[in-house]
Parts: C-alpha cells; sequence; structure tokens
C-alpha cells in the first residue's frame, strides 16, 4: 500500500503509528501516545487495525484490573478468636462481586475474579488475602459506579472485624473506546454502506481518544481466530482491505 500512499495527492499528513506489547502491558501504545503528547501531534482522525471483518466498530470494552488486598491479625489457628481470619472477609468480597456480575450482566458489563492469594500455613490464622479481578465495561461511568460500590462494600466490612483493613486499586487498564459520532465516521458509514458494531475485545483506540483523537475500528480477520491454533489472515481478505484502506485515506486526506 505505500508505493501508492506515495502517489497521492495528499492535502492532509498521513501518521502510521506501529505498537507493540498490545496483547501484554501496552507499552507501545502508552510510549506513542506519549510521543505525540510532547511533540504536540493531534491527527483528525485515527483508524485502529483490529480483526473485525472490515466492518467499522466505533467502541470497545475497557478492561481495567484491580487488585485488592484484605489485611486481619495471624494467630495459631488452635485460637482462631485471638485473630482475623482475612481468607473469610475476602470470601465475603468474592461473593459479593459475583452477585454484582450477575446484575451488570445484561448491561454488557462483565466482572471477574481471576486470581487469589493468602496464607501461609494451614495452621496459621491468615493475616493477608489479596485478589486481582477485572471490570470489562463501554462506560467509564459504570467503571466509577462499580468501584464505588465496591469500596463502600468494603468499609463497611472491614468495620465487622478487628483489626481489619483493605487497599484496593486499579494496576492495569485498557481505557474504554466510547461510541462518539463525528463527521468523518459518518461520512465513512454512509459512503461505503457499512453498519457499526460495538467491538468485543480491547483494543488502542481508547487511548487514543483520551487524548482528544476521534477513532473507528476498521481491519482485516475475524476476532474468532484470535489467539488460536493456526491464527490466520486469508490473502484474498487482505488485498481486498489494501485497496479500502487506501480509498478511506483518499476520501479523508486527499479530497
Amino acid at each position: 500500500i505505500s508505493p501508492k500512499i506515495d502517489k497521492l495527492n495528499l492535502k492532509k499528513p498521513l501518521v502510521f503509528a506501529l505498537t507493540s506489547d498490545e496483547e501484554t502491558i501496552m507499552q507501545g501504545i502508552s510510549s506513542v501516545v506519549e510521543y505525540f503528547k510532547i511533540n504536540n501531534i493531534s491527527p483528525e482522525f485515527c483508524i485502529i487495525g483490529e480483526p473485525n471483518n472490515k466492518q467499522f466498530s466505533n467502541s470497545n470494552k475497557g478492561f481495567y484490573e484491580f487488585e485488592t488486598n484484605i489485611y486481619g491479625r495471624s494467630c495459631h489457628s488452635s485460637s482462631p478468636n485471638l485473630g482475623t481470619n482475612a481468607i473469610y472477609i475476602m470470601s465475603k468480597l468474592i461473593n459479593y462481586l459475583e452477585e454484582l456480575s450477575k446484575k451488570y450482566f445484561n448491561e454488557g458489563i462483565t466482572i471477574n475474579v481471576g486470581v487469589i492469594n493468602g496464607g501461609e500455613l494451614c495452621n496459621i490464622v491468615p493475616d493477608n488475602c489479596k485478589i486481582r479481578w477485572d471490570v470489562r465495561t463501554f462506560s467509564r461511568k459504570h467503571l466509577k459506579d462499580i468501584e464505588k460500590d465496591v469500596r463502600l462494600y468494603l468499609d463497611n466490612l472491614v468495620k465487622q472485624y478487628l483489626d481489619a483493613s483493605y487497599t484496593s486499586e486499579i494496576v492495569f487498564q485498557i481505557p474504554a473506546f466510547e461510541n462518539k459520532s463525528n463527521s468523518i465516521i459518518e461520512f465513512l458509514l454512509n459512503k461505503y454502506n457499512f453498519q457499526e458494531n460495538p467491538y468485543s475485545a480491547a483494543t488502542e483506540a481508547g487511548f487514543f481518544q483520551e487524548i482528544g483523537i476521534n477513532c473507528t475500528i476498521f481491519g482485516v480477520g475475524d476476532i474468532k481466530d484470535a489467539h488460536a491454533i493456526n491464527e490466520k489472515l486469508y490473502v484474498d481478505d487482505y488485498k481486498e482491505y489494501q485497496k479500502l484502506l487506501l480509498d478511506m485515506i483518499k476520501d479523508i486526506c486527499c479530497d
């Protein structure tokens, strides 16, 4: 596609941002966004090349990972009344998160407890228990609501136990890409007669949106093939995608 772009009469600058670590710590997009901010680079529009079968997606869920620690008081397990079992307290929080997950599921929001770690030996009442849990949502408002609910529950929960306390914070996040209409998206949807569908997985679009760049997701391949054995792209699909992408560049940067 590059030689064909070189022949275009571009009236607007074109930026290619290549990233890494998209499946792990998102360091690549974090570095790109920081570079844009330092150098005052603010593209009018951004196309994110995620696999969505050459359809437009103007939103995707964010991923917000929390670490919550419960602190109690250790003692010998033969006299548990002298201590405060952090795992018992944490079990109540986990049950509460399960109930929240059921409450929000029909709104397209998911909550999952993925990691738990606590205690040292079976004959010691544990004074610490830690979990990692995540929220996936299309809206930052829902994230704040859930975070507020959990903190209120924890505040009330630890008051019921002697010497109990907690910490809870977001330790990793991929910001939600929220659907916000703009003239370029509307133009592309109308011209190419595509329907816009929310994207089920997390992408880098939310990082760009946070610094004021309008985005859409438009890529080749099927998300169903992602993270699977023999993850693949079909050559004919890729060639068609190249043509569509070049046409869009003409529409946005040349006319």
